[in-house]
């Protein structure tokens, strides 16, 4: 049994897999909840991917004497990177991007990932990365309403189904999801007219609002930063 730890901005996603199965995979607070896991005794091999606060993970690791690896863009990856500042690159959209690799070998890819922070990347079919770009999420242009008016209030997504707000909430509501809508179609038609065959993923905590509401051919792979994290672990064994 192996296991990935994907600590995120604002969820830390973990996943117990032997071959070519994931046993198990959730989402949790801390290292308590897997603690007593039925998996925890029988695992050989842990690959780590954290932005920043890892402390109390490695730490668990050590205690249960479960040898790891710290990912970082110096591992042997599936993809060439070929981003100028690699150092600075987040683990979630390399992982992103190797794990399209797995899914769509030798394929153009798009990769959106709607989290915190909405990413952008750009894989190729020969296997390189090229970059990409970032953008706020859902949330984040939710508060920055609030925090940047005087009078706007801060609201929780739901989702608008009106053509035009008729009131300052679904004005909010409607403006700040229409946004990310338009961007991302924006993003797919110029990417799609660079690159042939190009095949669009979408990933993240909001990728099943935005399926249903881009209506294109996209593939949503809730897993997909765990099949990238799975191919490095494989690489660096």
């Amino acid at each position: 049994m192996k296991l990935l730890i994907d600590i995120g901005n604002s969820r830390i996603k973990i996943c117990f897999f032997s071959g070519n199965e994931f046993w198990k995979v959730m989402e949790v607070d801390s290292t308590y909840e897997i603690k007593n896991s039925e998996f925890i005794s029988s695992t050989k091999k842990c690959l780590l991917s954290a932005s920043g606060n890892e402390e109390e993970w490695t730490h668990f690791l050590e205690t249960e004497q479960i040898p790891y690896i710290i990912f970082n863009s110096k591992l042997n990856l599936p993809v060439n990177i070929k981003y100028k500042t690699p150092e600075s690159l987040g683990n979630d959209r390399l992982a992103g991007v190797c794990g399209a690799k797995v899914l769509f070998p030798h394929k153009n890819v798009l990769v959106i990932d709607a989290g915190t922070a909405i990413t952008y990347d750009i894989l190729t079919g020969k296997g390189d990365y090229i970059g990409g770009n970032i953008s706020p999420g859902l949330s984040m242009r939710y508060k920055s309403l609030n925090t940047f008016t005087k009078r706007l209030p801060l609201l929780n997504f739901r989702e608008s189904v009106i053509e035009i707000g008729n009131s300052t909430e679904e004005a909010i509501h409607k403006g700040v999801q229409y946004g990310i809508i338009a961007e991302m179609f924006a993003y797919i038609n110029e990417w799609k007219r660079k690159l042939k065959d190009l095949k669009i993923v979408i990933t993240g905590g909001d990728a099943c609002f935005f399926e249903n509401s881009l209506k294109s051919n996209i593939f949503v792979v809730p897993n997909l930063v765990l099949f990238g994290l799975k191919s490095i672990l494989e690489l660096n064994e």
